[in-house]
């Protein structure tokens, strides 16, 4: 599940596995979160999490 963190931003935190990784957000260590950030800044998790929803509600 991961660990908690006041970087959560939402309790999608723990469920939420961006495109082309296997962790959730929370699972993630401070550096892969940043890595993640740094390779992917046109995109949020949380915007990516939105497109998704809208097209599978």
């Amino acid at each position: 599940m991961g660990d908690y963190t006041d970087k959560k931003w939402s309790d999608l935190w723990y469920v939420f596995i961006p495109e082309g990784f296997t962790k959730t957000l929370a699972q993630m260590t401070d550096i892969e979160r940043e890595n993640r950030n740094a390779e992917h800044v046109e995109d949020s998790s949380f915007s990516k999490f939105a497109k998704w929803y809208k097209n599978n509600k």
